[in-house]
């Protein structure tokens, strides 16, 4: 992600995607990087969006937060279970535990960053009713300059 390196410890092999997930305010296209594995009944997924340093820098953290925040709530089919504002690698960050409803229902843990180069998500989802699993995926996010 631009001046970054992102990694994480996967426990199986991801699979990488791009996708157009929409336009900031200024016009810039906004793109999804992901990658994603599925190992045990639980899903594995680690994901940017590089932004323009214009866009974030008009972006303060508080309002990313509730931006975020609020989209989730929005998506008819998501229940928040519980959500917490911290700093995590120096960067501003959301935890957030939410109920996809749809079927079959599962539970979803993300970890979301806003950094000075993009937004950084990680986590995992598992079926609703089975047990959460360790936060040691999540744990193993690291962000560190790209080397030129």
């Amino acid at each position: 992600m631009g001046k970054y390196r992102v990694r994480a410890d996967f426990p199986c092999r991801p699979k990488r995607n791009k996708v157009g997930i929409g336009r900031t305010e200024t016009g810039e296209e906004l793109v999804l990087t992901n990658l994603v594995c599925s190992h045990g009944g639980v899903t594995y997924s680690l994901s940017a969006t590089e932004m323009s340093e214009q866009s974030l820098k008009s972006l303060p953290a508080d309002a990313w937060a509730s931006n975020t925040l609020d989209g989730l709530r929005a998506q008819p089919n998501n229940v928040q279970k519980s959500s917490s504002r911290l700093s995590h690698l120096g960067f501003p960050a959301i935890r957030m535990h939410f109920t996809d409803t749809t079927a079959p229902s599962m539970d979803m843990a993300r970890l979301s960053l806003l950094t000075d180069a993009g937004v950084v998500m990680i986590g995992t989802s598992w079926h609703s009713g089975a047990p959460e699993p360790p936060a040691t995926f999540t744990g193993s996010l690291a962000i560190a300059p790209a080397k030129n």
